[in-house]
C-alpha cells in the first residue's frame, strides 16, 4: 500500500474528499473500522497516534494524527478536523 504524500493535520480542511467509497472489498472496509475504532480507543486512553492513508484532490495522503472520534461517515480529529470515512484507505498503528 502507497502512504502517499504527507500531510498536517491541518490542511486537511482544504482538501476535497472523493464522492465514492476507496475501498471496494467488503472484508477491506470491515477491517478498516475495525482499525478506526481501535485507533479512537488507543487516542482516548493513550493519546497514541495512528497514520491514516486517504484520498483527496486526485491523490494519497498520510497524516499522523491521534483520532478522538469515529461516528457515522466521518472521524473526528483534533482541532476540529474531519476525514470522511469512505476516503481513507488504510489506518496503521505504531
Amino acid at each position: 500500500m502507497t502512504r502517499g504524500v504527507l500531510i498536517e493535520k491541518e490542511e486537511i480542511q482544504d482538501l476535497r474528499f472523493p464522492n465514492e467509497d476507496v475501498l471496494i472489498d467488503s472484508m477491506e472496509i470491515e477491517k478498516r473500522q475495525k482499525d478506526l475504532d481501535a485507533a479512537m480507543q488507543m487516542g482516548n486512553n493513550y493519546k497514541g497516534k495512528v497514520q491514516i492513508i486517504f484520498d483527496a484532490d486526485d491523490q494519497t495522503f498520510t497524516v499522523e494524527t491521534t483520532v478522538w472520534a469515529s461516528a457515522g461517515d466521518h472521524i473526528s480529529l483534533k482541532g476540529g478536523i474531519n476525514i470522511p470515512i469512505t476516503a481513507i484507505r488504510e489506518v496503521v498503528m505504531f
